[in-house]
């Protein structure tokens, strides 16, 4: 497994770029993964392409809580970030204002369920689809705020061309204290149930 900021590490940062360049890696990826680990990055752009394989291909920003402001950044035309788990990947397990931003037509494809703020006190986490990209996650679900008090987590999809797709959406969906969670469509974006 990579991890990307670990144990109160601040501002580290992972980039996978080039042309048709793919990179793989077998295991759970963490972005902002212990103790106080902030503004952490991975960014795949370029026309890369990372695939996450196996049984675990799958990725966690803001793993605990305090794990806060981490960022996965896939951008460009032709870049590709693609996940093999069948369970869900996070943005913002316990942490907050954490961002998964998919920009200028870049793509992400997931097998399993994505979670933008999941776990007790998870708030302010985004997930950002724009200019033209698309995020897919099949028949599986979206949660918008999952559990506890996940509060105030956005997912905005924006610009045309730009879609996300999946098989269910559910916003502030376990507990009536997860507040304040949206979806924002707009600007000729698409999303696709």
């Amino acid at each position: 497994k990579w991890c990307i900021g670990y144990n109160g590490a601040d501002s580290a940062k992972l980039v996978f770029d080039g042309n048709e360049c793919v990179y793989e890696t077998t295991g759970r990826t963490y972005v902002g993964g212990y103790n106080k680990s902030c503004s952490n990055t991975l960014s795949v752009t370029g026309g890369a392409h990372l695939k996450m394989t196996g049984s675990n291909g799958r990725f966690w920003t803001g793993r605990f809580s305090g794990d806060n402001f981490n960022t996965i950044s896939v951008s460009g035309a032709g870049t590709k970030l693609t996940g093999a788990a069948t369970s869900d990947s996070i943005v913002g397990r316990e942490g907050s204002g954490n961002v998964l931003d998919v920009s200028d037509g870049a793509e992400v494809t997931l097998s399993g369920g994505l979670r933008v703020g999941s776990d007790t006190n998870a708030c302010a986490n985004v997930l950002h689809v724009s200019g033209g990209s698309k995020l897919d996650i099949g028949s599986k679900t979206l949660y918008v705020g999952y559990l506890g008090c996940s509060h105030s987590n956005r997912v905005s999809v924006s610009g045309m061309n730009s879609s996300l797709s999946c098989g269910w959406m559910l916003i502030g969906s376990q507990s009536w204290v997860a507040f304040g969670n949206t979806l924002n469509v707009e600007d000729g974006a698409s999303v696709l149930l």
